[in-house]
């Protein structure tokens, strides 16, 4: 990965947070130097330093999602994940975001209110590696790697309902996305999607290879979400999000994603050795009521909320 593209642009991010922290400070300290002991005097003090704090702070925020952003990929907001999650699969709806993956070696699914952070339930997964997760009709499924496993959970209160296997057609659980009323998609970390029959089982209906215009297959296909009639993929050790055509099994357009881990580097919620470890860009849902993707990684230390033109 070429993490020095965009380096110059992360430095003026990281001088401009100093800067406006620092004018920020000057202009709350003098304001409260004027407050005097008239009780009505203080209150429009502390009113006119909360209108500096919230000027300066959506001033900033606009400012440093415009630097994120590029011709393709807008920063819409950034917030802070917690916990830390190594994700390997995200879900978003009604305000809620389901995220499966691993915190300290351990792996589970968790189920949090996305603006409040709270937790509403967590299900552990005991010895099994959670994978993809995905919504479809009233069941929710959870994939697992190495054990080929299904999880079927009731949706959206997550009771455990049974577990299966995986069709043999799949190597691996991988990603996991709806695709329509009666199917979901999956990956299993090689070049193909994998349609999937809710009602039979998650049985595989059709597998299709994916490759780039040059011919190449996209080996290592990750967590994926389906935005109207696009598959939208990560895969293993890349930045960029894929677009792919189910239909032909083409990518028509690809989204570099550099800015968001140079991001993360710059905050030191990543090193270049996580990188090396495995913390990679995994983790892509969409809010379809503000038609924006969420997206994430491996033990980052942020979500973001992007539009992909």
């Amino acid at each position: 990965m070429k993490f020095n593209r965009n380096k110059n642009v992360i430095i003026l991010l990281i001088f401009t947070i100093s800067v406006i922290n620092c004018v920020y400070s000057l202009s709350v300290k003098n304001t409260k130097i004027t407050a005097n002991t008239n009780k009505n005097t203080k209150l429009k003090v502390l009113s006119k330093t909360n209108t500096v704090s919230s000027t300066y702070l959506r001033n900033f925020l606009t400012f440093q999602n415009g630097l994120l952003s590029s011709p393709t990929v807008k920063v819409v907001n950034i917030i802070k994940k917690s916990p830390r999650i190594y994700t390997e699969g995200l879900f978003y709806e009604d305000g809620n975001i389901y995220e499966s993956g691993y915190y300290k070696n351990k792996s589970f699914l968790v189920k949090k209110n996305h603006e409040s952070k709270k937790i509403i339930k967590t299900v552990p997964l005991l010895s099994l590696t959670g994978k993809g997760i995905a919504k479809c009709r009233n069941k929710f499924y959870q994939l697992t790697e190495k054990e080929k496993k299904v999880i079927t959970y009731t949706y959206p209160d997550l009771n455990l309902i049974t577990t299966s296997f995986l069709d043999s057609e799949m190597l691996n659980g991988g990603g996991l996305s709806n695709l329509t009323d009666n199917n979901l998609v999956a990956t299993d970390g090689t070049n193909n999607l994998h349609i999937l029959d809710c009602q039979d089982e998650l049985y595989v209906i059709k597998s299709i290879p994916i490759y780039d215009l040059n011919g190449t297959p996209m080996t290592g296909l990750q967590d994926l979400t389906v935005v109207d009639e696009y598959v939208y993929a990560n895969r293993q050790n890349d930045n960029r999000i894929l677009k792919i055509d189910p239909k032909n099994g083409s990518v028509v357009k690809t989204y570099d994603l550099i800015n968001l881990i140079n991001y993360e580097l710059k905050m030191k919620s990543l090193s270049r050795n996580d990188i090396a470890k495995g913390s990679i860009l995994n983790g892509i849902t969409y809010d379809k009521k503000r038609n924006l993707f969420i997206l994430t990684g491996r033990n980052w230390g942020y979500y973001y909320e992007v539009k992909l033109q």
